[in-house]
C-alpha cells in the first residue's frame, strides 16, 4: 500500500513567502486548509473596491492639515468620498472644505480600519482583530460646504457624502 503524508502550511498571498506567516503580517491574505483570512492591507483594497468613485477632484483642507488624504466623486457626481491616512500615534482633525459643491444633508458615512500600533496583523486565532468598523459620523446641514472628519491614529478612514443636486 501506497502511503502518502501531506504537509499543511499556510499560504499567503502578496507575501515574501507562506513560511513568514508567524512573524510578517504584511500579506493581504492567509490561507489554511480551513479558513481564509484578511490582514490590514487587504481591508484597504476592500474598501475602496467597495466604495469606488471614478473621479478625482480638487477639495482644499484647512490651514496646517498635512495629513495624506484624496477626494472623489461617485454615482455621476451625486456622492463625494473621501479616503484619509493617518499614520500618527495621535488622532488628527481633517477639515474639508468643498468647491462647486454642497452637501445634501445628513449623517457622513464613515467606515474606519486601524489599530493601536502600524505592526499588528491579524492571526489565525483571531482572525479579525484588525478589522473595519461602519458608522455614521457628524451630521452636515442642506448647503454645508465644509465638513471635518475625525481620523484615529494608525488609520485609514473613508467618508461618504451625498451631494446636493
Amino acid at each position: 500500500m501506497l502511503q502518502h503524508t501531506r504537509y499543511a502550511r499556510t499560504a499567503s498571498f502578496c507575501s515574501g513567502s507562506a513560511a513568514h506567516f508567524d512573524s510578517w503580517n504584511q500579506g493581504i491574505s492567509f490561507f489554511l486548509p480551513n479558513m481564509t483570512w484578511l490582514q490590514p492591507p487587504g481591508y484597504v483594497h476592500k474598501g475602496i473596491s467597495a466604495t469606488w468613485a471614478e473621479q478625482t477632484v480638487a477639495a482644499d483642507v484647512a490651514q496646517g492639515d498635512s495629513m495624506p488624504f484624496a477626494a472623489q466623486l461617485a454615482q455621476g457626481g451625486k456622492r463625494l468620498v473621501v479616503r484619509a491616512v493617518n499614520a500618527a500615534n495621535t488622532s488628527e482633525t481633517l477639515t474639508v472644505r468643498l468647491k462647486g459643491a454642497t452637501a445634501k444633508g445628513g449623517a457622513l458615512d464613515l467606515w474606519v480600519l486601524g489599530g493601536d500600533d502600524l505592526k499588528q496583523g491579524n492571526s489565525a486565532a483571531e482572525p479579525a482583530r484588525i478589522s473595519p468598523k461602519s458608522s455614521t459620523g457628524s451630521a452636515l446641514a442642506a448647503g454645508a460646504a465644509e465638513f471635518a472628519l475625525d481620523v484615529p491614529r494608525f488609520s485609514f478612514v473613508i467618508a461618504g457624502l451625498d451631494l446636493a443636486a
